[in-house]
């Protein structure tokens, strides 16, 4: 099993227990969710296996997402739901550019959404 997608899984059980809102909360457990549907696609999964910076990516998640279960902060849940917001669009995005072709000579752009813990 991916290291990401287990993170996702501990993210999923520390929300159970918090007392962020339940409007927060389920918008968070639907992100995360959808987020680990991402991560089966198979050309993602072969993607970020064993990626370094993909784990801090997804543990800078799991690290956020405590502080928020811990201390709620309006602001903070906002914020996290945006980034992980981005990080499935990025991810569903990425599965898509790579089976879509380009023609010869021509260069797709690489996306590197692994900029969560420079955006906090």
């Amino acid at each position: 099993m991916l290291r990401q997608y287990d993170l996702l899984n501990r993210c999923l059980k520390e929300l159970r227990g918090s007392q962020v809102p339940a409007s927060k909360r389920l918008r968070l457990e639907v992100l995360l969710i959808q987020t680990k549907l991402a991560l089966l696609q198979g050309k993602v999964e072969s993607r970020v296996a064993g990626d370094a910076a993909s784990e801090l990516e997804f543990l800078g998640v799991y690290d956020r997402l405590r502080q928020v279960c811990g201390c709620y902060s309006q602001a903070e849940t906002d914020l996290l739901i945006r980034h992980l917001e981005k990080m499935k669009k990025d991810l569903n995005n990425d599965a898509e550019a790579q089976t879509t072709k380009t023609q010869p000579g021509q260069n797709q752009k690489s996306r590197h959404l692994w900029g969560f813990l420079r955006t906090f």
